[in-house]
This record gives structure tokens, C-alpha cells and sequence, in this order.
């Protein structure tokens, strides 16, 4: 009984270190993944489309 156990351990322990070895990377990649498309999101240029002034006159576009 006590091989048994040993030998269940063992494998449980491997396949926490083949999913810790490859599962972390791709986990890492999809959060990064999501994390800089919210930013690119949030840091959106916000444009100006009007060229007139509110008073009516046509507005200087500063480049």
C-alpha cells in the first residue's frame, strides 16, 4: 500500500509540473493578451473632428 501511495504522489506531482512547465506560459500569454488590448482601449486618441469655432469662424487645425 505504501508503493502505491508513493507512486500516485510521484505522478501527481509530475503532472503538476508539466502543467506549472507549459500551461503558465500560455495563461501568461492570453492574460498579456487581454491586459494590453484594454489598454490600447482605454488609451484611445480622442480626435477633435470640428473645424469651426464656436463663434463661427473656420478654426486653426494645430498638427
Amino acid at each position: 500500500m505504501n508503493v502505491i501511495d508513493g507512486s500516485i504522489i510521484v505522478l501527481l506531482l509530475f503532472s503538476f509540473y508539466i502543467l506549472l512547465l507549459y500551461g503558465m506560459p500560455i495563461i501568461l500569454i492570453i492574460v498579456g493578451y487581454f491586459i494590453f488590448k484594454g489598454y490600447k482601449k482605454r488609451r484611445g486618441v480622442k480626435t477633435n473632428d470640428k473645424s469651426v469655432a464656436p463663434d463661427g469662424q473656420q478654426a486653426t487645425i494645430k498638427p
